[in-house]
């Protein structure tokens, strides 16, 4: 068996496996909820930030929700393209790119019948001292991922911050924080963030950030075989294959 080390580090990401390796013992055919991830290919709109400095709403997509984070996610299936529904490789469906909204938290990688997404090489996104990604939604199509909002309250903490995850673009962001988003009101410094605007940049950067969407022209159908769609998780407690001590594979439903 092939152990995928959380510490590892390189210069450039190198490709995980093809496959997922076999499941460790601790939640192979588990029925604990904290076992179990959701994932499906669900409708979505969502947000992208133009070049102009614009906000485009995209509607009537199709996103890939995944409802928990995770270090590493093993997604099989079949990506066709509409024209003419010839099969192509599945990591050409996904509008992943790197460093920009979703890419930010994740490298993308082709595998044998589907693609991987893994943390490794990325960012502790929810402060639990290993690198993980977050879960992602349907934008505004659907309710922000519970497991998020934490997270998101402790990174969008004030203007500036709000300036960095690229939300000036919104109207009510900019008016809150003129001098963080650079607008002719400043008159020195933004105040302190109200509540309803750090309640409007958290469901905004879910909205824009936390969706895998595929791109327009291209289908995926996502196979639920837990032999080769896997979520798996970390811990933080050494290197034992453990429900609460280290990586666990999470059971697809």
């Amino acid at each position: 068996m092939l152990l995928l080390s959380a510490t590892a580090r390189a210069v450039s990401p190198s490709p995980p496996p093809a496959y997922p390796p076999y499941p460790p013992t601790g939640c192979a055919n588990a029925t604990d909820p904290s076992c179990m991830v959701h994932l499906s290919m669900s409708p979505c709109s969502y947000y992208r930030i133009n070049t102009n400095q614009t906000v485009a709403a995209l509607t009537g997509q199709e996103c890939l929700r995944i409802d928990s984070g995770f270090y590493l996610a093993f997604v099989a299936g079949w990506c066709y393209q509409n024209v003419g529904q010839g099969q192509v490789a599945a990591v050409n469906c996904f509008d992943i790119s790197s460093g920009q909204y979703y890419g930010k938290f994740v490298d993308y990688y082709a595998s044998e019948g589907g693609i991987v997404l893994s943390a490794d090489l990325k960012s502790d996104f929810a402060g639990l001292g290993y690198n993980n990604a977050p879960a992602s939604g349907q934008g505004t199509d659907g309710s922000m991922p519970p497991t998020v909002h934490t997270p998101l309250d402790s990174l969008l903490a004030d203007c500036a911050s709000l300036s960095s995850a690229s939300l000036c673009p919104f109207s009510d962001i900019a008016d809150a924080c003129p001098c963080a988003c650079g607008l002719p009101a400043c008159t020195g410094s933004d105040d302190a963030l109200p509540t309803v605007t750090k309640d409007a940049a958290i469901t905004y950067y879910s909205q824009t950030h936390l969706v895998i969407p595929i791109k327009q022209g291209y289908q995926f159908v996502l196979s639920t075989n837990p032999n080769v769609t896997q979520i798996w998780a970390v811990s933080r407690h050494g290197l034992m294959w453990s429900r609460h001590e280290s990586r666990r594979n999470l059971a697809v439903v």
